[in-house]
């Protein structure tokens, strides 16, 4: 889901005065018993993560993306997370000995209306590789594999759809 809704658009086009973009990631794997939440701010965020939902805390941190090339390789994105606390590290080294992956969504908010819910949803997004040293966590993304997801994802039974058999 790569949704902009139009309060984003319209901050990106016309920067307004008192309104920050606050970017955010959230890290999920099947070993750790919450997702890792960061924002990069001076202070915790406190945001639902759908529109709706319950609130949840993105603790501050600095972190950044690095686009991906444009090539005839699959695109892939560089994350680096500044500042390690050791919550990150040692959810990243639980990670490590399992053959799940670290998935990834990034998320943006308008400061001025945190409550209204991301304004922006990038997901899909799978860690690759990571790099753990004591200050810096560095890892390569990629969107998960659709080249081998059936399409469409219906099955077309003659239960079903009747009108399809002769």
């Amino acid at each position: 889901m790569d949704d902009m809704t139009e309060a984003i658009k319209e901050a990106y086009a016309s920067s307004p005065v008192g309104v920050a973009i606050l970017a955010t990631m959230e890290l999920t794997h099947p070993a750790w018993d919450e997702p890792v939440r960061v924002v990069y701010d001076h202070q915790d965020l406190v945001a639902p993560v759908v529109v709706g939902g319950p609130d949840v805390t993105f603790k501050r941190c600095s972190f950044g993306l690095t686009p991906p090339k444009q090539g005839k390789d699959m695109p892939q994105l560089s994350i680096w997370v500044d500042n390690v606390s050791r919550e990150i590290g040692q959810a990243m080294q639980a990670a490590r000995g399992t053959r799940a992956v670290v998935k990834l969504t990034f998320r943006e908010y308008l400061s001025d209306n945190t409550a209204a819910g991301p304004q922006y949803t990038l997901s899909g997004l799978a860690m690759k590789k990571v790099t753990i040293t004591a200050h810096r966590v560095i890892g390569t993304c990629g969107f998960l594999d659709f080249l081998s997801k059936k399409v469409p994802r219906l099955k077309f039974t003659r239960a079903e759809y009747p009108g399809l058999v002769r």
